[in-house]
């Protein structure tokens, strides 16, 4: 889950990695492993693969081998310190939808909101103090995160709406 401090910190390299919350029963581990398989994903950590480590918190980590996702790492959870339960993430799931007809679904913590009128297409992160103003893409299938303004949120607004009116005025 850390693409998120990586938009807040305004790194030019996100985590490269794939993080899924999962509800931790027996059928969801069969499905996993299935899907990791598909993969051809490596465990490469500690704890080994097990119901009770993820009740217990821990995340799996695997890195997978397939041609298509050559080494791409994936960490599974299903308990988050400072998280809902994983039924009340999937109570809050949302289906995004790209301008191609393109639909991810992905939870939607309070802490994120989609801005609306001339910053529309906009997306806001809360973290502390700050906000952090973020767009997604897809490039060439590919989902791009580009994080265009953080800063106290005392100043965020005003400061972001500026820059998208500049902008505007400029194309």
């Amino acid at each position: 889950m850390g693409g998120q401090a990586c938009v807040f910190y305004g790194a030019a390299e996100f985590s490269r990695d794939a993080d899924f919350a999962i509800l931790a029963d027996a059928t969801n581990l069969g499905r996993l492993r299935r899907a990791l398989a598909d993969l051809q994903a490596e465990l490469i950590a500690v704890p080994p693969f097990g119901l009770s480590f993820l009740r217990r918190g821990h995340a799996l980590r695997f890195r997978c081998q397939h041609p298509e996702a050559l080494r791409v790492r994936v960490d599974i959870m299903a308990r988050m310190r400072g998280v809902d339960a994983f039924p009340e993430l999937w109570r809050r799931l949302t289906v995004l939808a790209l301008p191609d007809g393109t639909q991810y679904g992905r939870a939607d913590p309070p802490r994120i909101r989609f801005l609306e009128d001339e910053l529309t297409g906009y997306v806001r992160l809360r973290v502390g103090g700050h906000r952090v103003i973020f767009a997604e893409a897809s490039v060439r299938g590919a989902r791009q995160i580009q994080c265009l303004f953080a800063g106290p949120r005392s100043t965020v607004y005003e400061a972001f709406a500026e820059l998208v009116l500049d902008e505007l005025s400029a194309g």
